[in-house]
């Protein structure tokens, strides 16, 4: 932990204080017909120790910027992309460069979708649709995630997102586990062991919570 917070330059409490409040002061600005919610994130210690030794390994000298990330889910009225582009730019104006800061990089995952090998190898990389644009405020990264509803799903349950989240709303099956593990269920309680060795593999992590998330949602 002290190590994440020699890289964060602040502690974990501060950290979560900075954000909430970024967090706050944009719902205050942003409307509900333009956003679903907005949700932040401190990655993990343990997430920041691994990526700082990789780094390193890697002989890179930039700084670590998603360390502090946002969320910002957009409502859509006409196209998924322009809803995306649009809260960008809504970002960038003055009064919201009061909140964020200005914008220091821009990773567009809606041109060509960030992917992610899973350790499945019978399963396709799952792709990702988002802006993903990096803000300083107060000489301070802090990662923004853009995308609407149905990137979000996209995002949470892979190639699982239009069928089976459906079917998991109706408590018919699990999202995450359903392909990984066909004859599990929904229980997951009855079949601990069984599932214990799938959820350690680093699928799932960002979904069972290896990182610590402010939710502070609309």
């Amino acid at each position: 932990k002290a190590l994440a917070e020699k890289e964060m330059k602040m502690s974990y409490k501060e950290a979560e204080i900075f954000l909430g409040d970024i967090v706050q002061k944009l719902k205050d600005k942003l409307t509900s017909g333009e956003i679903i919610r907005i949700s932040g994130r401190v990655k993990s210690p343990l997430r920041i120790e691994e990526k700082i030794k990789r780094y390193e390994q890697e002989c890179r000298l930039e700084p670590i910027t998603d360390i502090l990330a946002l969320r910002i889910v957009v409502k859509v009225v006409k196209d998924e992309k322009e809803a995306c582009w649009n809260m960008l730019a809504r970002l960038e104006q003055p009064e919201m460069q009061e909140i964020l800061g200005r914008r220091i990089a821009l990773d567009d995952y809606l041109s060509k979708p960030k992917t992610r090998e899973t350790t499945f190898p019978h399963l396709k990389p799952l792709e990702y649709k988002m802006l993903q644009p990096i803000f300083e405020h107060k000489g301070i990264p802090v990662e923004v995630q853009i995308m609407t509803e149905e990137m979000e799903k996209s995002e949470k349950y892979g190639k699982w997102a239009h069928i089976d989240y459906e079917l998991y709303q109706r408590g018919q099956r699990h999202p995450i586990l359903s392909d990984y593990l066909p004859d599990i269920g929904i229980d997951l309680k009855e079949n601990i062991r069984q599932v214990k060795l799938t959820i350690m593999s680093g699928d799932f992590s960002e979904h069972l919570g290896n990182e610590a998330y402010i939710r502070l949602e609309r």
